[in-house]
């Protein structure tokens, strides 16, 4: 089975950037997604839904039900487009984990994207008071890039959407890299999402703000139940 997905807009080829921010830990780059949303006033082009995802439908605040979705929103800054990766969940089983990123990359690939940027938490299991970020990337050239905005090499493992995607857009001659701010990774955290901003913004020259991502932060608490 695929999972389906419904364009509401015609597919520009404008080579935006992908940016996920699907949940993972401390809500981290879902958080900073949603604010990026909000702030560039991004509009909604493509609802992707998968039968690989979780089996609920979340209650939100005023009653109405709101299903299992990720989303594709195009936005504009400084000239650049943004292709933001926004959902409520991620695929529950490894081959809909795959399934799911080709889609998302087939999409891309077809507005001309050449470049992936997959963000998270990287849990440490406390409030630290200087945050880290930590990166990766499928070439040498970004983690260049990276180490000059202070970002820090990782070793280990990507798990999710955020591993999976970053290492198969060279699959559809992309570029890919991955930001990871430290979080204590128990509760949505706006502190890490405001470092990944702030080094997000460094790396691209973008100057996106930073105000209202706390209450994005509280409204991804209400989501968490």
């Amino acid at each position: 089975m695929r999972s389906l997905v419904k364009i509401y807009e015609e597919l520009e080829r404008c080579e935006p950037i992908l940016v996920e921010g699907l949940p993972g830990i401390g809500f981290v780059s879902n958080i900073l997604a949603l604010h990026m949303i909000r702030v560039l006033k991004a509009k909604l082009i493509c609802d992707i839904r998968s039968p690989y995802f979780q089996d609920i439908s979340l209650v939100e605040s005023d009653g109405l039900v709101k299903p299992s979705i990720v989303q594709l929103y195009l936005a504009d800054t400084r000239g650049r487009k943004l292709l933001i990766l926004y959902g409520n969940t991620q695929a529950y089983t490894p081959y809909g984990q795959y399934e799911l990123c080709s889609r998302i990359l087939e999409i891309a690939n077809r507005m001309g994207c050449r470049l992936v940027v997959c963000m998270g938490g990287y849990g440490v299991g406390q409030q630290k008071p200087r945050i880290e970020v930590y990166g990766t990337s499928v070439n040498l050239e970004w983690m260049w890039k990276l180490k000059e905005v202070g970002v820090k090499p990782m070793i280990g493992r990507v798990y999710g959407v955020a591993g999976i995607l970053m290492a198969m857009a060279p699959l559809y001659g992309m570029d890919g890299i991955c930001l990871l701010a430290e979080t204590p990774g128990t509760y949505p955290d706006p502190k890490a999402s405001r470092k990944l901003l702030e080094v997000f913004n460094k790396l691209f020259s973008f100057d996106i703000p930073d105000e209202g991502l706390a209450r994005i932060a509280n409204y991804m608490g209400v989501l968490k139940g």
